[in-house]
């Protein structure tokens, strides 16, 4: 039964085993899709990566392909209700599974959302849908209006902090992003 075997937690990933030019290439991908919806990942195309370009110019409906049962512990635990979420770039993919499964209960996200550009926002318009989600946009490599123009790192966030002390007091902190960025909110 397919359902049940791809039956995912939001913040969940999936391995995916492909064949390109005779040699077997893995990658994880994180789920994006909220319980109600059909699993889905989000592949972004990476300059020179051999699995994004396959996916985004190759594969084709009905091509065979390793998928493993969904898996991994970046999941919210039952009691948090009032979480505080960071994403930078597609980052925003297991953070997006989760935000889509708060829709249907009684979870409230505070995200902040780091892209180069407005443009570069993945889930654009999903998240301006989300009633339990509030986004603050963080742009670093242009300014508009209702975002703070600047790269989400130590700085940034102790000042989100400052002007807001409440954002402590959540049930849960989840990071996804670049190293860097993983390390510096950490750190605040």
């Amino acid at each position: 039964d397919q359902q049940s075997y791809f039956k995912f937690t939001p913040g969940q990933y999936i391995n995916f085993a492909i064949t390109i030019d005779g040699k077997e290439e893995r990658r994880s991908y994180s789920i994006c899709s909220g319980p109600q919806e059909k699993l889905s990942v989000a592949v972004k195309q990476v300059e020179n990566g051999k699995v994004s370009t396959w996916f985004n110019t190759i594969a084709a409906a009905g091509e065979s392909i390793f998928v493993s049962v969904p898996e991994g512990n970046f999941v919210r635990p039952k009691e948090a209700k009032n979480i505080v979420a960071i994403a930078v770039g597609s980052g925003i993919t297991p953070i997006m599974s989760m935000a889509k499964a708060a829709e249907s209960s009684d979870v409230k996200i505070n995200l902040f959302y780091g892209s180069r550009t407005m443009n570069q926002v993945i889930f654009k318009d999903e998240l301006s849908k989300l009633t339990n989600t509030k986004t603050s946009h963080f742009l670093s490599a242009e300014a508009a209006a209702d975002c703070t123009n600047s790269r989400i790192n130590k700085e940034s966030f102790t000042e989100v902090i400052k002007s807001d002390l409440e954002i402590l007091k959540s049930d849960g902190f989840f990071i996804c992003g670049p190293e860097e960025m993983i390390v510096d909110i950490v750190e605040v």
